[in-house]
């Protein structure tokens, strides 16, 4: 409002020699014109610098890093396999689409199987011998020292929190089946055992 006053007070001023014969809150159409235009041509070109300024802040929600798609990638493998493999290497792949917006991420591991046995988190997995009878379990009753390593496809989209991998909607047969992509040659030694 001030700025609208203040332009009519120089639009007055200098387009009209009897401005002080107007008297006080009178405007003539060619006033509020010219101050409509004054503030069009000051207030959109301030919109957008806040904007440019802005964009940078906004942007950094959108932003993926290398750094986050690792620590996301350990805690999947880690939750996945229930602890019971130490990872050796989590490897990002190079991206081609940069680091901002909805993307496809690819990340190659290695572990290796720890002391931590299955028995020690599941209870009743000894009394029903899961480690032989259940092939999503074949994974993780392997002995200590089996080395396990893949390829995980993670695809981020931008959520209300950020940056994060959405998990497909699809019945969990074995670990991180969801993210791998796994022939059925490429199975022994991952849910059956090897030839």
């Amino acid at each position: 409002m001030f700025l609208v006053a203040l332009c009519v007070k120089m639009h007055n001023t200098s387009f009209n020699p009897d401005a002080q014969k107007q008297r006080a809150g009178e405007l003539s159409v060619s006033q509020i014109l010219y101050a409509s235009e004054i503030m069009r041509s000051i207030y959109l070109p301030f919109v957008a610098y806040l904007a440019l300024i802005a964009s940078p802040v906004q942007a950094t929600d959108h932003l993926l890093t290398d750094e986050q798609v690792r620590e996301d990638s350990t805690k999947l493998i880690t939750k996945e396999l229930e602890g019971l493999y130490e990872l050796t290497s989590v490897e990002v792949e190079p991206r081609t689409n940069g680091l901002y917006g909805d993307q496809t991420v690819y990340v190659k591991f290695r572990s290796t199987k720890n002391e931590k046995s299955l028995e020690t988190i599941h209870a009743r997995a000894k009394e029903k011998d899961w480690c032989k009878n259940v092939a999503y379990f074949y994974l993780l009753c392997r002995p200590k020292g089996h080395e396990f390593s893949g390829r995980l496809t993670l695809r981020y989209n931008y959520t209300n929190k950020g940056m994060a991998y959405r998990i497909p909607l699809q019945l969990k047969a074995y670990p991180l089946v969801q993210f791998m992509d796994i022939k059925e040659n490429e199975k022994a030694g991952y849910v059956l055992p090897t030839q």
